[in-house]
């Protein structure tokens, strides 16, 4: 038998002789080899096939092997059985010189995924003058996080959170600049995220933005 080969090709076929497709997308792997020294330490002692792996110009044996990994389970999270939503509400009276704090207590057996924790707001424009158009007014871009100047957080009395009065600024920031069009169009607008046409962001009338958060 030949201990060295220029081309592999592996079909695989199921029992009755059908072609077998895989995970990548084929059923044959064909592998072309380069005639090489073959003298790198890595593959000292190693099967004869792998001898020239570094000169492959085909899907290389690494595919082989991926492709042959046909009962392998993908990494499955098994550690959650279940979840649910639970409402909070801010245990403090709103006045507009006190902080809204809410309190979220622990559970033995449970716990808290901040990723999916979500803030629910309805609030409406007042103060509008009878002669006066709503259209004239309107929430900022990102209104959601315009509405707070401090957010702390804290885990078990612990500060998690740098204090800082710029918090909304930061937010419009890091959302500006750490998201693509699709989660601009998509998630974001819950927060109303909708970008302010260049030249007019304190203009109602002319805003594209202003238009779409009204």
């Amino acid at each position: 038998m030949k201990r060295e080969f220029e081309t592999i090709v592996v079909d695989l076929r199921t029992h009755s002789g059908e072609p077998l497709p895989f995970i990548y997308g084929t059923s044959v792997i064909i592998l072309h080899f380069r005639r090489s020294n073959g003298s790198h330490k890595y593959y000292d002692n190693n099967d004869p096939y792998l001898r020239y792996y570094l000169d492959q110009t085909g899907s290389g044996i690494g595919s082989v092997y991926r492709g042959l990994d046909l009962f392998s389970l993908p990494p499955t999270q098994t550690s959650i059985e279940g979840g649910q939503w639970v409402h909070y509400k801010p245990v403090s009276s709103l006045s507009d010189d006190a902080p809204l704090e809410f309190v979220v207590p622990g559970h033995g057996d449970e716990y808290v995924d901040l990723s999916h924790t979500l803030i629910n707001i309805t609030a409406c424009i007042t103060g509008i003058k009878e002669a006066e158009s709503a259209i004239l007014y309107g929430p900022v871009n990102l209104w959601l996080h315009s509405l707070f100047s401090q957010i702390d957080v804290f885990l078990n009395q612990k500060l998690v959170t740098p204090p800082s009065h710029a918090y909304p600024y930061r937010a419009y920031i890091k959302t500006l600049l750490n998201y693509g069009p699709a989660a601009k169009t998509s998630h974001l607008t819950s927060a109303l995220w909708y970008g302010d046409t260049p030249g007019f962001m304190d203009d109602c009338v002319n805003n594209a933005g202003a238009a779409l958060r009204h």
